[in-house]
């Protein structure tokens, strides 16, 4: 069975960047892999000149979306890949019963006072889609590490009037990852670096500059207190600064994953 390995950090921290730099590092054979290589298979990557001239018959959408793109490229999900998600409702009853009781009661008014119970609910079940896939793979032994995890759902719930008692409440019946990247930041160098971006968040969107510094704030107590909760017979935590030089921060967590050093 996989191993859960989660990046965790509020919205803003650099977990994208983490994510999509262990992308570029992993090979086949490595006792790890992202999630999206656990799920599909990737895109031939063009070395020029030899390979763009023997791609010369395939069709000009795909030459040209891989030629352009900086990110790794997938192969449209096949039938065969899509999860039943139901299988995860049989083994986990309790815990999505009471997520989805939280969105309903603590979503209705967020820091903006909008209601955000539909939205949460759909990245929910997105989290919930994504770990059947990867649990699907019985077989494989792998470490899988995932940017958008049950843990971080946590910065979807976060509400005025999400508590301890709450946060108790999702924690009680989650299964828990196995690890935990845990990315560590000043709150206002995570407000500097989302308002120097061209795009936001959805979860940002429509706050003001304090709301914002708001709600970061309130995520990243709700998480700190969640790592202190965690199992440690189960789940290891391991705290990385995230505002150091992001290739620093992709290579610590990459020799980590490759070693499994992961305590």
């Amino acid at each position: 069975m996989p191993q859960i390995v989660e990046i965790l950090a509020p919205s803003g921290t650099g977990k994208t960047t983490l994510y999509k730099g262990l992308q570029k590092k992993w090979r086949p054979d490595d006792p790890w892999a992202v999630y999206h290589d656990f799920r599909y298979k990737r895109k031939l990557r063009y070395r020029f000149p030899e390979d763009y001239v023997k791609s010369f018959g395939r069709k000009l959408s795909d030459f040209t979306s891989d030629f352009l793109s900086s990110d790794i490229q997938y192969k449209k999900r096949s039938v065969d890949t899509r999860p039943n998600e139901k299988i995860f409702y049989e083994h986990h009853p309790k815990f999505c019963d009471s997520a989805i009781e939280l969105i309903a009661e603590h979503n209705k008014s967020g820091f903006n006072n909008k209601d955000k119970r539909f939205l949460n609910t759909f990245f929910f079940f997105e989290t919930i889609e994504h770990l059947q896939a990867v649990l699907n793979h019985s077989d494989d032994k792998r470490d899988c590490v995932m940017d958008e995890g049950l843990l971080s759902r946590l910065m979807h719930l976060n509400s005025p009037t999400f508590s301890d008692r709450e946060l108790n409440m999702y924690l009680e019946h989650m299964p828990v990852p196995s690890a935990v990247f845990y990315l560590k930041c000043e709150t206002e160098f995570i407000v500097e670096r989302i308002f120097s971006r061209q795009k936001r968040a959805t979860v940002h969107k429509g706050l003001s500059r304090e709301e914002i510094l708001k709600t970061t704030l309130n995520t990243q107590h709700l998480m700190e207190k969640t790592l202190n909760l965690l199992p440690e017979s189960r789940t290891s935590v391991i705290e990385v600064d995230a505002q150091k030089d992001a290739d620093d921060l992709i290579e610590f967590v990459h020799r980590s994953l490759k070693a499994r050093n992961l305590n």
